[in-house]
């Protein structure tokens, strides 16, 4: 036999180099804000750039050219990074709702769906996750001595609980009372599962029913501005009567639910009683919960603006910010002139707001020191907005926050009152400051970890379990809300006036 001679492939050496000189003059910028860019990836000949964003509104996968050609390209939608290249396919592979997809550079995506039965040994799984969760939990906790816990006892001390549970939420459970015993908030465990994307949403026509219960039927108690029960056509008055919904009768005490499940934009009739007139027959369009939930808060809103322009004599603008993230930001823009137009002072509330990342930004608007002023000709004083880098309110300003102001907005709350900016009013917020990120484990299930911790200037204390206090403390009573009393929000009124410049006085 003939021996065959293998031949020797002598693998090309690739040598990299990277020409420093003016590297800085080359640099290119793609975006004005990269905020919501993120998970880049170079295409397989270096030409172009691959990455996730949201900037257009909605989380989605783009390319650009490098250089810089035109602007970014939407290929495929959804949130999902590249996970890696396949370079004989020339195809890049994402995971999208838990199924393998690929991608090719124009943007076509094939969903890779196989099913395989294998068998799984949940005890050590559980083991493992379990143990996953652990020492994610020690090794990025933002406490490196883990607020003097012995973290090695306590997962020996849980682990053997979890790891005998069956059920996902008792597994859970378990995981989230030990991570409990850091006593820190932005953190928790929750375990994988898949949930059903099918829902039939709850039709509401926008007013509140009492029972009357000499009539036993619901009667109107209140009508919501802008929802379809206030609509002019249908001339519904508070003390009207409900008597039927699609031909069903409806008394005092029936769940109202049943008959509007599903029935979000559909034609709805119902059947109306009025003292002294026939009953007659109106067809509602009901909306979603969503939707009256943000005509509850406008409406909210529109109550305290109108308080507070009586109460002051309309010497006070108003504004609420509701969250700490892009759409209220860009809200509070907006309102900080239309709130402050022709004001002397505002009151700016951050009741009930869960947090974000905005700080930084809502004090660069309150925080300007004016170093200029200008007239054009023909005009008054003033300052061009064009040259701001955001908008700018530099007359006195309160603060309101309450027990469920949270996370960003309990620096926000800090930072106007340790920066003297104006007074702070009302009750200590949450203490609940950290930053968290979030990881996912061997299983898919998740568990949130607090990995950096906020501290005040001055004094240097955590901000975690130390809410903002007020300069003035004002609590709400239970029946306040029923009463429709805020005295948190006239106390910051009254506050604010004192602070306010003298008058100038007009001399004849």
């Amino acid at each position: 036999m003939k021996k065959v001679e293998e031949k020797k492939v002598e693998e090309k050496k690739v040598e990299v180099q990277i020409d420093l000189d003016g590297i800085r003059n080359r640099f290119q910028r793609a975006f004005a804000s990269d905020k919501s860019v993120g998970s880049p990836i170079w295409s397989l000949d270096s030409k172009k750039v691959f990455f996730n964003s949201s900037h257009e509104g909605s989380a989605a996968l783009y390319s650009l050219s490098i250089p810089q050609d035109g602007s970014a390209k939407k290929l495929a939608a959804g949130s999902s990074a590249i996970v890696e290249w396949n370079r004989k396919s020339k195809k890049m592979l994402r995971i999208v709702s838990g199924v393998p997809t690929t991608v090719t550079a124009s943007g076509s995506s094939v969903a890779l769906t196989f099913a395989r039965k294998f068998p799984v040994d949940m005890l050590a799984r559980r083991r493992a996750v379990f143990d996953e969760a652990w020492a994610t939990m020690r090794d990025r906790f933002y406490d490196p001595k883990m607020k003097g816990l012995d973290w090695q006892a306590l997962g020996d001390r849980y682990r053997e609980i979890a790891v005998a549970r069956r059920d996902p939420t008792e597994f859970a459970s378990i995981i989230n009372r030990m991570i409990g015993e850091l006593n820190s908030s932005h953190q928790r465990f929750t375990p994988a599962k898949r949930w059903s994307k099918t829902i039939r949403a709850t039709g509401v026509p926008g007013w509140r029913l009492q029972p009357n219960r000499q009539s036993g039927r619901y009667r109107i108690e209140s009508i919501l501005p802008g929802t379809p029960a206030a609509a002019k056509e249908l001339d519904l008055h508070i003390g009207d009567e409900l008597i039927s919904i699609d031909g069903e009768p409806i008394h005092a005490g029936d769940n109202l639910s049943i008959p509007l499940e599903g029935k979000v934009g559909s034609r709805v009739a119902m059947m109306i009683a009025r003292e002294g007139q026939p009953e007659r027959r109106i067809v509602i369009r009901p909306i979603s919960n969503n939707v009256l939930r943000t005509l509850l808060y406008n409406d909210w809103q529109r109550q305290r603006r109108e308080q507070v322009s009586r109460l002051s004599q309309n010497r006070l603008g108003y504004l609420h910010i509701q969250g700490m993230n892009q759409s209220s930001l860009d809200r509070f823009s907006v309102q900080l002139y239309e709130a402050g137009h022709g004001k002397e002072g505002l009151i700016i509330d951050v009741r009930e707001n869960g947090g974000g990342w905005t700080t930084d930004l809502l004090l660069a608007a309150l925080t300007r020191t004016p170093h200029a002023y200008t007239i054009p000709r023909a005009g008054s004083r003033g300052y061009p907005n064009d040259r701001l880098v955001a908008p700018s309110w530099t007359r006195p300003i309160a603060v309101i926050c309450n027990q469920n102001s949270f996370s960003n907005a309990e620096i926000f709350s800090h930072a106007v009152k340790n920066l003297g900016r104006g007074a702070l009013v009302g009750v200590q917020t949450a203490g609940g400051v950290i930053s968290t990120g979030s990881s996912t484990l061997l299983d898919g299930s998740r568990i949130r970890v607090p990995f950096r911790g906020w501290y005040t200037i001055p004094g240097g204390v955590d901000m975690e379990l130390n809410g903002a206090i007020p300069d003035v403390v004002v609590r709400s009573l239970p029946a306040d809300e029923e009463q429709q009393l805020d005295r948190q929000l006239e106390a910051t009124i009254q506050r604010l006036l004192e602070d306010l410049p003298p008058r100038r006085k007009l001399a004849f």
